[in-house]
């Protein structure tokens, strides 16, 4: 794209992802796929599922002053209706990020420095089990992006079955890499509603503990 380009999508894209857009313009290919920034924390549904949009680059020379232009659009109907969905969220979007962000950064300070952010659970369940949730994080390329808990239980003693075997207790969770807010970072979330809901009510559990 070595050539004045003519971008026939909002300008509010273009800026958000102009690093895009300029390396696209050295590379000098045909068309570019382009990843989507994503609202961080929120189930996505919708256009949401959608992780980038394709865009294409149609050289032409003008017919009387002779110059090289390159009109810029999205390389379908599809990603043309994608786009504009998108810049209609962008705002939010990045509001949300930089919120992320921020509380990234209050996380590090408050785990000493360490690289993971838990959401979607109280802060004192976070921090009881912070040795749990840092083992998986240094070990989570090979472990993988699930990992279950085990729940402490008052005096460390553990219940039993009708058949003398320890009665275990705990949740699952999800956990990913996100490189795109404050460097990488491994976030951390209960993999559903319902271990949701367990996490809360073993934290109020331990609260009881305290009393």
């Amino acid at each position: 794209m070595n050539a004045q380009a003519i971008f026939e999508i909002p300008d509010v894209f273009v800026d958000a992802y102009r690093s895009a857009l300029m390396e696209w313009a050295v590379a000098g290919t045909p068309t570019r796929r382009v990843a989507l920034l994503r609202m961080p924390g929120v189930e996505r549904i919708g256009f949401d599922l959608v992780d980038e949009v394709e865009l294409a680059a149609a050289k032409f020379r003008h017919p009387v002053s002779g110059e090289h232009r390159v009109v810029v659009s999205g390389a379908s109907a599809f990603d043309v209706e994608v786009i504009e969905w998108h810049c209609a969220r962008l705002p939010v979007i990045k509001a949300a990020r930089r919120a992320f962000a921020r509380r990234c950064r209050e996380e590090m300070v408050r785990n000493g420095g360490r690289r993971y952010f838990c959401e979607g659970m109280p802060r004192e369940f976070a921090e009881h089990y912070r040795d749990a949730f840092e083992n998986w994080m240094r070990t989570s390329r090979w472990r993988g992006g699930r990992c279950a808990v085990p729940f402490d239980v008052p005096g460390g003693v553990r219940g039993r079955d009708a058949e003398g075997r320890e009665i275990w207790a705990g949740a699952w969770f999800d956990g990913e890499w996100d490189e795109s807010v404050y460097g990488p970072r491994f976030v951390i979330r209960p993999a559903s509603e319902a271990e949701r809901d367990l996490v809360e009510r073993h934290t109020a559990a331990m609260r009881g503990w305290r009393q």
